[in-house]
């Protein structure tokens, strides 16, 4: 379904293994290794091929990189490219809200062709929990997110209560 609302053309990138399934040759070493092929498979669809592109990820130095090369005008840009941001609804929300929150400051010429998504499955039980699991599994970097997020929302909560009583001190 996002690859439908994203356009038929677009392609869906998305980080993640099941270890178990796969061949060891095809598993990489390390999280670094993934990491790295992953930014790399990003800049190069970013920056030379015409297609959609469906970012699906929960790693925020992945996102920062993305949106730093739009910013920069790096990446190659048509009217009907369009570029979307996606994460599991409630994980990695604080990477959303951020994505958000940037492209509302942004000053993109072409931001209406960037989307911010969350996506939600569906079924039945028995055939949605063994994929959140392993999405849980595989984002265990969900909880320091958690704690960033937090952080956050502490940090944004304390600005309004000083600005309700008159001490704003535009700290974010």
């Amino acid at each position: 379904m996002l690859q439908q609302w994203c356009g038929n053309n677009s392609i869906k990138l998305v980080r993640g293994a099941y270890f178990n399934r796969e061949p060891p040759e095809m598993v990489a070493a390390s999280k670094a290794e993934v990491d790295a092929t992953y930014d790399s498979a990003v800049e190069e669809v970013l920056t030379t091929r015409p297609n959609s592109l469906i970012i699906a990820t929960h790693n925020h130095a992945t996102v920062v990189k993305a949106f730093r090369l739009l910013q920069q005008n790096q990446a190659t840009l048509s009217n009907k490219r369009q570029i979307c941001f996606a994460q599991l609804y409630g994980m990695g929300d604080d990477i959303t809200y951020g994505l958000v929150r940037e492209l509302g400051r942004s000053t993109l010429t072409f931001s209406p062709n960037v989307s911010i998504v969350k996506y939600i499955p569906y079924g039945g039980l028995r055939d949605v929990m063994p994929y959140l699991v392993r999405r849980a599994e595989e984002n265990r970097d969900m909880l320091r997110g958690s704690m960033l997020e937090r952080e956050a929302y502490f940090t944004e909560i304390r600005k309004r209560m000083l600005s309700l009583l008159g001490l704003g001190l535009n700290r974010d």
